[in-house]
């Protein structure tokens, strides 16, 4: 939501999920490969921000990745601004859990001003 759009991207271990990747989470004591670190990362003309969440489990087979956010683009206006954060989160081996977020851009100035070449 926003002026300029922001253009979300999910992250799972700083591997980017891309679209035919597998968007279900199940916490399974045989495949751990779930488990780490999800982020979503918003960007637009004005920079970029993230919003990370660890997932544990609780019993057999938990592990955990880690990411280190990139520095935001210079630019004249903020960028996106998570809402609605991801957090770290527990489950129970079998459980699903749901990761969402929620991104706003900041309002562009409430006046503009043009000038051409002969002022």
């Amino acid at each position: 939501v926003g002026v300029p759009t922001p253009h979300l991207r999910w992250f799972k271990d700083s591997k980017e999920i891309k679209a035919g990747d597998i968007f279900a989470l199940t916490a399974n004591a045989d495949d751990p490969t779930s488990l780490g670190t999800y982020t979503c990362e918003a960007r637009n003309c004005m920079g970029v921000t993230y919003s990370s969440s660890k997932v544990h489990v609780v019993g057999r087979g938990s592990r955990e990745g880690s990411l280190k956010p990139a520095d935001s683009v210079a630019s004249n206006a903020p960028p996106p601004i998570f809402t609605n954060e991801l957090r770290d989160m527990s489950l129970l081996i079998g459980e699903t859990i749901i990761l969402g977020c929620q991104v706003v851009v900041p309002p562009w100035p409430k006046s503009v001003c043009w000038y051409n070449a002969s002022g």
